[in-house]
């Protein structure tokens, strides 16, 4: 098992969204922390990207909820109200702000999201979240790869460790 960084916990689980892999991933730190995203430069970006892009602004955040299997792209304002009620639910379950709270969705384009099914799997969403596991995070954000991505670092001499996942916040 790669373990997520100290301070960092997470959720992964399906909710149904496609099939019976992972769809549903939080990811959180144990208070905010200094945060950047790199985005697509597409002029329609999807509703996820525009509320993380403005949840950057300061540089800072909590969390980020991953849906995968469901873009959630080309939806409109339903997509955007659909996409913020995910952010304030997860905020919620967390006790943070919601503009703490960064989204990623990625899979089938032009679909909205199973309100639904999201809905029940925000409510399942456990606090504090119970697991470490930066494998099971990489599995869970996966939509057409066909293996996990993940990369592990120490800085020389053991005083920092990063994990980083390429797709989180593509």
């Amino acid at each position: 098992m790669v373990a997520l960084p100290t301070g960092f916990t997470s959720f992964v689980t399906n909710i149904g969204i496609k099939d019976s892999s992972d769809d549903f991933t939080v990811v959180a730190a144990d208070d905010v922390v200094s945060a950047a995203g790199v985005f697509t430069q597409s002029r329609f970006a999807g509703p996820s990207v525009v509320v993380s892009r403005k949840h950057l602004v300061d540089r800072r955040a909590r969390a980020v909820v991953v849906i995968s299997k469901n873009a959630n792209v080309a939806t409109g304002e339903q997509g955007m109200s659909n996409a913020l009620e995910v952010v304030k639910g997860v905020a919620a379950r967390l006790g943070c702000d919601p503009h703490d709270v960064l989204i990623a969705s990625t899979g089938v384009i032009g679909r909205q999201y199973p309100i639904d099914r999201v809905r029940a799997g925000l409510s399942a969403l456990p606090f504090p979240l119970p697991d470490h596991d930066a494998a099971a995070v990489a599995r869970g954000i996966m939509t057409t790869d066909t293996v996990p991505k993940i990369a592990e670092a120490t800085i020389a001499g053991g005083s920092a460790r990063v994990v980083e996942w390429p797709k989180a916040l593509a």
